[in-house]
């Protein structure tokens, strides 16, 4: 017989963050959670870079956002326009990650920009999935405009290239 799960064992099974559902303030026709949206990061890093990356950003993005599984999936509004929120939110999700054991690697600079544009990237791509959908609310979701330009113009020329022409052919706006 197994044993009854609790508060505590939830709040730091690794497995269970996988099922965080992300956008959970928001109306959606598909919930995506947490290891939906981690496989399209890792996607689309192969895709863009035509790499595959170093056990260590692999292993950053496998495990960037499972923090959530304690702190919950704060709304991206929230955090972008409350710093004070968001570097709460950012130590929380540390604590998070600690106390089941996963430390996330640091990643070099254009590792890290990769990374950050991947993890943008998905939001567009999934506000676009729910639009085709038929979802109306996702249209602010799926505009990515601002974070992805910044990040592209962080870019060195190669990548800013291969961003901005995964971009265009999937009609996602940047400029």
């Amino acid at each position: 017989m197994t044993k009854p799960m609790t508060k505590a064992d939830v709040s730091q099974d690794i497995r269970s963050a996988g099922l965080v559902r992300r956008y959970h303030t928001w109306p959606v026709l598909h919930h995506q959670t947490i290891a939906e949206h981690t496989w399209q990061v890792m996607r689309l890093y192969v895709l863009i870079f035509e790499q595959f990356p170093r056990s260590e950003v692999w292993y950053h993005m496998l495990f960037h956002d499972i923090g959530e599984v304690q702190t919950g999936d704060i709304p991206y509004p929230m955090k972008r326009n409350n710093h004070l929120l968001k570097h709460e939110m950012d130590i929380l999700e540390h604590i998070a990650l600690l106390s089941m054991n996963i430390t996330l690697p640091e990643l070099g600079h254009i590792e890290y920009l990769r990374f950050k544009f991947c993890d943008l990237l998905d939001c567009a791509e999934q506000g676009q999935y729910e639009a085709r959908l038929g979802n109306q609310y996702m249209g602010v979701v799926a505009d990515q405009r601002d974070g992805l330009c910044s990040i592209i113009h962080k870019m060195d020329d190669e990548d800013r290239v291969k961003a901005k022409a995964y971009c265009l052919e999937k009609n996602i706006q940047i400029d």
